[in-house]
């Protein structure tokens, strides 16, 4: 597989955002009280999961812009994989790991048809195909549900 096109450091420091937005996402997700009478203006940590989404997106957009600009099967193709190689493992593997303490809870038939869900979820569809109380299988990867649609879209909207 080859580099991105534009694969220079010039980017490094937005990139080195994400992790803070990372952070921001995983202390709004671990933090034990959540105040519903937060002060106007104050910044909710949720919100790291739009910032990534969109410092992703522009980071995309200027590491592959030259190569779709006129995009070829080929450089469609490599993008895709790419991004494919960069969240399915580790979907697939944080799936596996969290299977068996939500496996009864799937199969008890309150979330809808197990198989479906299951098919869904590992497809990374469930956020298109599923409500989100029968997202019972690492219900955090929604994201990467949005995510993987972005990237099935990116070629033909850059």
């Amino acid at each position: 597989m080859t580099k991105p096109p534009h694969s220079s450091g010039q980017l490094r420091p937005l990139t080195s955002l994400r992790f803070f937005a990372a952070a921001a996402v995983l202390l709004a997700h671990t933090y034990p009280y959540r105040n519903p009478h937060e002060p106007a203006g104050f910044v909710q940590l949720s919100n790291g999961v739009t910032f990534f989404f969109v410092l992703s997106g522009f980071i995309l957009t200027i590491t592959y812009s030259s190569a779709l600009r006129r995009p070829t099967l080929y450089g469609i193709w490599n993008f895709y994989i790419a991004r494919i190689v960069r969240i399915w493992p580790v979907h697939l593997l944080t799936l596996a790991a969290v299977l068996p303490f939500c496996w009864t809870d799937l199969l008890s038939g309150n979330h809808g048809d197990p198989i479906v869900n299951l098919a869904a979820t590992v497809a990374l569809i469930q956020t298109f195909v599923m409500d989100a109380k029968d997202r019972v299988m690492n219900a955090p990867s929604w994201s990467l549900s949005a995510e993987f649609f972005f990237y099935l879209c990116f070629p033909f909207l850059i």
